[in-house]
């Protein structure tokens, strides 16, 4: 059986991680949305570059 719990890639990669909370930055999905988003364009800038995921408990 292979590990598949990392992948190896050929290039630099970073990931920015934006975090919003329930209710301090919205109180709906779209909101919450922007606004992590917002956050990980922010973190990202500093690292010339970023990638945004969203996590939702249903």
């Amino acid at each position: 059986m292979s590990d598949s719990s990392y992948v190896k890639v050929k290039f630099p990669l970073t990931v920015s991680c934006g975090v919003a909370f329930y209710p301090e930055h919205g109180v709906d999905y779209s909101t919450l949305y922007r606004a992590a988003d917002e956050a990980a364009l922010r973190a990202g800038k500093r690292l010339y570059g970023g990638v945004v995921g969203v996590a939702m408990n249903l």
